[in-house]
């Protein structure tokens, strides 16, 4: 659990910051930066650290395939704060990236949703929902 708390405050003060230089620099080098970066420090870390797992061609393939997905998410990301609020922003990616990776992990990973997930879910679907309307009424 503490990776999972880490993860989460660390990723909130990337997206602050990313907001922040997104509106006060050029979009596609912000998203050099942020990907170089990105890139720089988990070289640093592969390089010192030992192996316990041995990798698959299959898993460096995916890995590359995120990657790629990863730039052109950090591009339209940075385009999406750039032109809206962070309040509608966060809630739509994060809040939808939530509910699509749940549905699709019971697909790909047969993982289960025990019923408080699924509450959960919906009601991160409905939060959806309603910030999508305020966002279409304004």
């Amino acid at each position: 659990m503490v990776y999972i708390f880490l993860a989460l405050i660390t990723y909130s003060t990337a997206m602050l910051i990313a907001t922040y230089a997104n509106r006060h620099a050029n979009v596609s080098l912000v998203a050099l930066i942020v990907n170089v970066i990105s890139v720089i420090v988990p070289l640093i870390l592969f390089f010192g650290a030992r192996r316990d797992k041995t990798s698959t061609k299959n898993g460096i393939i995916a890995a590359f395939l995120g990657g790629l997905i990863i730039s052109v998410f950090t591009l339209a990301l940075g385009k999406s704060y750039e032109q809206n609020n962070v309040a509608i922003v966060a809630p739509i990616v994060f809040g939808g990236a939530i509910v699509i990776t749940s549905v699709a992990s019971l697909f790909l990973f047969k993982e289960k949703i025990v019923p408080m997930q699924a509450v959960g879910l919906v009601l991160v679907a409905i939060g959806l929902g309603l910030v999508v309307y305020s966002r279409l009424k304004s």
